[in-house]
């Protein structure tokens, strides 16, 4: 370099990192507001935000992903470092840095190399550690380090805090709450359903091209990965139809379904078909799945699923309208996956926890209601009727089959064994996250008499 010293590597690293750690802090905040303003799904304003943007690489996409996301999952203790968590955050105050260090702290975000920068920007104001920040091993741990570190007042920051406080009045008694939350907070593991084959088989050829499955003890399908990467859809294994993403609990719903061969089952809320093709493979390709939805654009996603898995038993209708869209009384089964507030996937989707309405548990449950009596009309006498969500409200829940039994006597629970515990229930069954390592969900099994 003319007339001086050519800049040091460890100086160019240096700068590279803080146009980044600026870059980041951002993108984050600034996708972080649009979300609360919009209520719109955080994974959707950030992929769209992605696409518009293409300058980024997948180490910063990796990087900033990760810290959205954690500051969603831990907003409820990091908005205490803020003086007013309603208005709009200046990315590069203290306060703004502080959040971003913060979920930095408690959550897995791979950003080591721009920590320092950070660190250095909040040491005038804040009692930061003088290395990278160690995670640590219990949620009590983690709030006496972000008291300490953030000046907050001590004990300030409480468990239950990390969810909105309106979910505690739609919560049923738990004895368990402790270990709920914790399970909360970490992102949970992507659970497979292995599909027309053997599991342990496929277990064996995910390994070959790198994953590393965990075989679930209690669903003979069933296998999570915790190192699922993009790549994950592009293998044989999925374009040959072996195995589908379906959280474990969800697999639950099916389980409970106990289809047989050669039956005629009814998916009234089928969504993009998750449960449908498990109905399909559970009854050898043979009977039929009726596979009916709102929005026929994911009756369009089911019908590629379908032809992928190779399940020609299953059939798709578009339900519009209050009539329902099939023939009554003609289903040996018929499963209502409601819509419902979600609640019980809030580890994948920490956003809706700031997005949800306080009121949304009232207003969705009415919907549940009507969808559930219309539905119960397609069961067949002495066929099955099973309700479901992946909310944790008891007004979604307990309080919605408990309207439809006192409505339809020709409706009763039957006892059914918890898939995963083999606990005697009265038909009424509950998945925690802390059960499997997975999301929550509610399944009611009814019989209607003969």
């Amino acid at each position: 370099m003319p007339g001086g010293r050519r800049p040091s590597q460890h100086t160019e690293s240096r700068k590279r990192a803080a146009s980044r750690a600026r870059t980041c802090a951002t993108v984050v905040h600034q996708q972080f507001r649009l979300v609360l303003e919009t209520g719109k799904p955080a994974d959707r304003i950030l992929a769209a935000f992605f696409r518009q943007n293409r300058k980024f690489g997948s180490t910063d996409r990796r990087l900033i992903s990760a810290l959205y996301f954690a500051v969603f999952r831990w907003w409820g203790w990091l908005q205490q470092i803020l003086p007013d968590p309603t208005r709009p955050i200046d990315p590069h105050s203290p306060t703004g840095l502080a959040v971003l260090y913060g979920a930095c702290l408690l959550d897995d975000v791979p950003a080591k190399s721009i920590l320092p920068i950070w660190r250095d920007e909040l040491k005038q104001g804040y009692d930061l550690p003088k290395d990278a920040p160690q995670r640590a091993d219990s949620l009590a741990q983690s709030a006496k380090s972000l008291c300490r570190f953030f000046r907050l007042v001590p004990d300030s920051l409480q468990p239950r805090s990390l969810l909105p406080e309106w979910i505690w009045h739609n919560l049923p008694a738990i004895s368990n709450l402790a270990r709920l939350l914790a399970f909360c907070q970490p992102r949970p593991p992507l659970w497979l359903r292995a599909q027309g084959g053997s599991r342990e088989a496929l277990v064996t050829d995910l390994q070959a091209h790198g994953f590393k499955p965990q075989i679930s003890d209690t669903v003979d399908a069933a296998l999570a990965l915790r190192d699922a990467r993009p790549n994950l859809y592009e293998v044989p294994e999925f374009t040959d139809g072996r195995f589908e993403v379906q959280d474990l609990a969800s697999q639950v719903i099916g389980l409970v379904c106990a289809a047989e061969r050669k039956q005629r089952w009814w998916d009234a809320c089928a969504g993009a078909g998750g449960k449908s093709l498990q109905l399909a493979s559970m009854m050898a390709n043979t009977g039929t799945v009726v596979a009916t939805e709102i929005r026929e654009y994911k009756l369009l996603a089911l019908k590629k699923r379908s032809r992928r898995s190779r399940l020609h038993n299953i059939r798709t209708r578009p339900w519009k309208g209050r009539a329902i869209p099939v023939q009554a009384a003609n289903f040996d089964g018929v499963l209502v996956d409601a819509p419902c507030t979600c609640s019980g996937i809030w580890r994948r989707s920490p956003d809706a926890r700031w997005t949800t309405p306080p009121d949304e548990v009232a207003r969705i449950s009415e919907l549940q209601a009507d969808i559930l009596q219309r539905a119960a009309a397609g069961v067949r006498p002495g066929g099955c009727l099973v309700y479901s969500t992946c909310s944790l409200c008891t007004g979604e829940n307990e309080a919605v089959v408990t309207q439809l039994l006192e409505a339809e006597s020709a409706f009763t629970l039957e006892p059914t064994p918890h898939p995963l515990t083999g606990e005697a229930t009265d038909g009424m069954i509950r998945v925690w996250p802390y059960d499997a390592d997975c999301d929550g969900v509610f399944v009611a099994r009814l019989r209607r008499a003969p």
